[in-house]
């Protein structure tokens, strides 16, 4: 099995001006990643580049070998905007990157998995050769319930018509939550390693933020919602992606990045 380990970079939570994630949680994921030897993809939102770039962050990525995504310019549903609104935002988000790195940016990824057709079309029209943001149609996800992402026909039809490789969002068998670190974190990573012994494909994704590995969320100011899951997903997470990462080579996995080459 392939596994690709992909991390969305935002400012925290994708819309507080704080970078507590970035400063604490995004050093952390390099450091296991690099740990172990695992190259993975990392999306990053155009509103946390200047804060990255002067912490030297977005380099850091760059130089440990791992893939750089955009994860749109800012972190807000595209789905409602003006088709020519949304098409100069995703150009913005990836000649930004492009500008910094020196280097094509391929991948994108929507904010919160917010999407649709017309964005889907935008993001193909920007010429990125990938997109990663459609949640499972079938498993139970924020995306599907809170922020209503409805999978049509016409989206569907529009993948299937466009030269870009679509890498959904995987969920887990029985319990079909998405295939990310806090919602392993709650199923709890003992019914995990049962889980995957369900699963039979040759791929998986899976995602994080550099939020979800910080310890003590709640000093950050959420909302009552956030501050109860929090409660779930509090000290340690960062331990809990060093063992899914450990389990995942007992098991002889294959860790991918979304842009090589074997895998569009």
């Amino acid at each position: 099995m392939k596994i690709a380990v992909t991390v969305d970079v935002e400012n925290d939570l994708g819309f507080l001006d704080t970078h507590t994630g970035i400063d604490e949680g995004l050093p952390a994921i390099v450091r296991i990643l690099e740990k172990y030897g695992v190259k993975g993809t990392f999306f990053v939102s155009g509103d946390s580049l200047p804060y990255l770039q002067k912490q030297g962050f977005l380099k850091d990525i760059e130089a440990a070998g791992h893939e750089i995504g955009s994860h749109g310019q800012r972190h807000t549903d595209y789905r409602q905007w003006e088709y020519c609104k949304i098409v100069s935002e995703v150009k913005q988000s990836k000649r930004a990157l492009e500008d910094v790195l020196q280097k094509e940016i391929v991948g994108y990824r929507a904010p919160q998995f917010q999407m649709s057709a017309k964005y889907f079309r935008a993001i193909w029209e920007c010429g990125f050769l990938y997109d990663s943001s459609l949640p499972d149609p079938k498993g139970i996800s924020a995306a599907r319930l809170l922020r209503k992402v409805h999978i049509d026909e016409e989206l569907l039809a529009l993948i299937l018509q466009s030269d870009m490789k679509e890498f959904a969002i995987d969920s887990l068998p029985i319990l079909k939550v998405p295939h990310g670190l806090l919602w392993i974190n709650i199923v709890t990573l003992t019914a995990y390693k049962r889980l995957f012994s369900f699963l039979h494909k040759d791929f998986m994704m899976f995602y994080l933020h550099p939020f979800d590995v910080i310890r003590d969320k709640n000093r950050i100011n959420l909302d009552i919602k956030r501050k109860l899951f929090y409660l779930k997903n509090g000290n340690n997470t960062e331990s809990l992606l060093d063992n899914l990462i450990s389990f995942w080579i007992s098991k002889d996995v294959n860790f991918v990045r979304l842009g090589d080459t074997n895998n569009l």
